[in-house]
């Protein structure tokens, strides 16, 4: 017969056991949702925020201390990484060249015009170290938008550009601007973001700095949707399965940086 103390201990380990999964099921739901914070933070705040070039430690009572004064890096961000720069274009921007033989232009003094042409269809291949991924873009959706990206991918902004990996969402350029910013187009009247989805990124300002992003995975599409900013430029035509090939190697190798190799962009006539 089992003992009264032995009863009570066996329920005492069940009611543990109880509360341990009930932690673990919280923690996995917290977990959850700080990706998805995490997410919608990157796009709405890093883009947006100044670098800065040093912390101020402070321990103790600070007004008894002679604390240093640490100026800000005023330098604005770039969606190029440093020792990645092209060169740089001060005056009027032109449409770049489409047959490929554009010289490689990392920063501007204006925003390019309308380099669109009308009943034309544009793919933009996007090369990674793990295989290719073909956007197809719609411009009639977020025609300014579709025209930055376009404009910067035929300047080679993109090449060798970072790839920022999420479960569920790929960004590509860093947290700044070519130089300039133009005004977004109107975010999807439904709000949603499906798989595959390719957007350009809007800042606090409602502004296109030229950073766009693929939605890869149902919590990349369910952070998007919390606040739906950002205009949509095309969809994933072919390779998306390669984002989950770079996702396992970050996942793998944390601290490597991966870039995006070449983003190539070839339009013909519609129909």
């Amino acid at each position: 017969m089992v003992s009264h103390d032995d009863l009570k201990k066996r329920r005492v380990h069940a009611d543990g056991v109880v509360a341990r999964q009930a932690s673990a099921t919280q923690r996995k739901a917290r977990r959850r949702r700080v990706l998805i914070s995490m997410a919608v933070g990157l796009l709405a705040v890093t883009m947006v925020l100044p670098l800065v070039s040093g912390l101020i430690l402070v321990t103790g009572d600070s007004q008894e201390q002679d604390v240093p004064v640490v100026p800000l890096d005023t330098t604005p961000p770039s969606l190029v990484s440093e020792g990645y720069e092209g060169l740089t274009l001060t005056g009027e921007t032109p449409c770049p060249a489409i047959d490929g033989s554009q010289a490689r232009t990392t920063s501007f003094a204006t925003a390019p015009p309308d380099c669109l042409e009308p009943a034309t269809e544009y793919t933009i291949q996007l090369e990674t170290l793990s295989g290719e991924v073909a956007v197809e873009l719609d411009p009639t959706t977020s025609p300014e938008a579709t025209n930055l990206i376009v404009a910067l991918a035929r300047y080679g902004v993109y090449e060798s550009a970072p790839l920022v990996v999420y479960d569920g969402l790929v960004l590509v350029g860093g947290a700044g601007d070519a130089g300039f910013t133009i005004s977004s187009d109107p975010a999807p009247a439904d709000g949603s973001y499906p798989i595959g989805t390719v957007i350009a990124l809007a800042d606090l300002q409602g502004s296109l700095p030229g950073q766009f992003a693929i939605v890869t995975g149902e919590l990349g599409a369910q952070a998007l949707a919390v606040d739906p900013v950002h205009p949509i430029i095309g969809t994933v035509r072919d390779g998306l399965d390669v984002f989950d090939r770079i996702y396992d190697l970050v996942l793998s190798n944390p601290t490597t940086p991966y870039r995006l190799r070449a983003a190539v962009v070839t339009q013909n006539p519609a129909g």
